[in-house]
């Protein structure tokens, strides 16, 4: 069964990246665009992750969607990623902005 709400869905990702990141803080959602922005920081690194409305109201259950964003290593692209840079979690995988 799907997880469609996204308030739920954006604590599932706030938690998993604190597993690699000691503040992880959700920001903004935004009720116009549906998407939502995540700041992680990691000592003077901030960085952010813009999660879509379409990944945050999905048609697939949320565990085949955890399973994806595993797959897709959210935590390394963020702790590749330059200082200030924005990655966008969309259905189909990861973009920096």
């Amino acid at each position: 069964m799907p997880v469609t709400n996204p308030a739920a869905i954006l604590d599932q990702i706030r938690v998993y990246l604190l597993e690699g990141f000691p503040q992880v803080t959700i920001v903004q959602a935004d009720a116009k665009t549906g998407t939502a922005l995540i700041h992680v920081i990691n000592g003077r690194a901030r960085r952010m992750v813009e999660v879509t409305d379409t990944f945050l109201t999905p048609t697939l259950p949320s565990p085949i969607l955890w399973k994806r964003v595993r797959r897709w290593d959210l935590i390394k692209t963020l702790k590749d990623a330059e200082s200030g840079s924005i990655v966008r979690v969309t259905t189909s995988g990861l973009r920096f902005v």
